[in-house]
């Protein structure tokens, strides 16, 4: 986890009662792979992505034999296998050269089986990231290919949150830095990027939109969210009238793409997120906030008011009790509505969790604690939660991180 360090402002609390987390677990709890060292990777903080075949995918920030020093991150699968334990396999070791390194954000897949993913160093030259995919090859291994590296100019610099697809198979993902220069962000603001395949199948990036540190924030950490209409959502981390970031939209239009800030942090309703956002079926918003006026983070709830200002509404402060502290992942929402989620963890060890709608507004529920996480779960159709640790096992400490599963206990 790489926390930014944000100043929380004073304003207008608005907040809703739930439900006092239950003490004990929900769910059955299962260590799928503890990662030993340099040689298999370590610090595992990108959440996971399977196929259809239910094999997992993904990456180690360090770690690998390719780089020297801690190692410059990995591409694992950990596949089931016939003894009912799981196989873990690199498939790929990043050297932080042109490959790139210290991949970042859960990849994605394609229609063809291939994944796409972010390395947010290395990548050529400048050292300031690059987008990568990795393809089955004819010998049973993957072969790794850079579909585009920053510059660090004006094209952004060190992405960071993960990619998205759309329809037409275009990639959309975001850089903390780089984009327009503006005093307004000590650095750079960052940027909003859009990567296209062509017909010779190489790939054409655009920057379809530069953060200036003001209204719109800067530093954006997230990953993006596609709504039906090609519109595109996400946070900044920073920023906004208050500096406490913002939750913003980038709609497709004639003339380019149409920049609007739907929601503005202002320390007392959350400050500092690193999330993204998920929508439910009556399309509002749902995200997580890293700061609250407490100091250990915030779920919230997003409903339109009109075309560019939401509403908002705290669904629940953690108290880095037993609840955990610090989310920054962002949430899943299933079918119902249930939404799930991670915390880091402060002084006390992270936790999965999930909140569910009931008459009186919504309630928490631990589901289990799990030690450091800053990864997002991701869920089955049976119900099961995946995740990741970042340092040690299921317990909170030292470590290099491991692989968990989370089934839920029938009743």
């Amino acid at each position: 986890m790489k926390i930014q360090s944000v100043p929380a402002s004073l304003a207008v609390l608005v907040a809703i009662v739930l439900t006092i987390p239950n003490a004990q677990a929900a769910d059955r709890e299962k260590l799928l792979y503890s990662f030993t060292g340099i040689h298999d990777g370590y610090y595992p903080d990108s959440g996971l992505v399977a196929d259809a075949a239910g094999n997992l995918y993904g990456t180690t920030y360090y770690g690998g034999v390719a780089c020297t020093g801690k190692g410059c991150g990995t591409v694992f699968e950990l596949s089931p296998n016939s003894t009912g334990g799981w196989t873990k396999t690199i498939l790929y070791q990043f050297t932080d050269g042109t490959d790139g390194g210290y991949p970042t954000g859960a990849m994605v897949f394609d229609a063809n089986g291939n994944l796409y993913g972010e390395a947010h160093q290395g990548g050529g030259p400048f050292f300031s990231g690059a987008i990568f995919e990795l393809s089955p090859n004819s010998t049973g291994g993957w072969t790794e290919s850079v579909l585009y590296s920053f510059s660090g100019q004006q094209d952004g610099a060190l992405p960071y949150g993960g990619l998205t697809f759309d329809a037409a198979g275009n990639l959309y993902g975001t850089t903390i830095y780089g984009g327009l220069s503006n005093s307004a962000c000590a650095i750079s603001c960052g940027t909003i990027f859009e990567l296209s395949p062509t017909s010779s199948g190489s790939w054409t990036q655009s920057t379809i939109y530069s953060f200036t540190g003001a209204n719109d924030g800067y530093w954006p950490l997230s990953s993006l969210t596609l709504d039906s209409t090609g519109r595109l959502y996400g946070t900044t981390s920073r920023g906004g009238r208050y500096d406490d970031g913002v939750v913003y939209r980038l709609s497709p239009s004639s003339s380019g793409w149409r920049f609007d800030t739907l929601h503005t942090f202002n320390g007392q309703n959350g400050y500092g997120p690193q999330s993204g956002v998920v929508f439910d079926r009556q399309g509002n918003l749902y995200g997580t906030a890293m700061f609250s006026t407490n100091g250990y983070g915030l779920v919230y709830k997003l409903t339109p008011a009109n075309s560019y200002q939401w509403k908002e509404t705290v669904l629940y402060r953690f108290t880095n009790g037993t609840d955990g502290s610090w989310p920054t992942a962002s949430l899943i929402i299933d079918s119902t509505g249930t939404l799930y989620g991670t915390t880091v963890g402060f002084t006390v060890p992270g936790t999965a969790y999930k909140i569910t709608r009931n008459r009186n507004g919504h309630k928490f529920e631990l589901l289990h604690s799990v030690g450091q996480t800053g990864a997002p779960l991701l869920r089955d159709k049976a119900g099961n939660l995946y995740g990741t640790t970042e340092v040690g096992g299921l317990k909170f400490g030292t470590g290099y991180g491991s692989i968990f599963e989370l089934s839920p206990v029938t009743p």
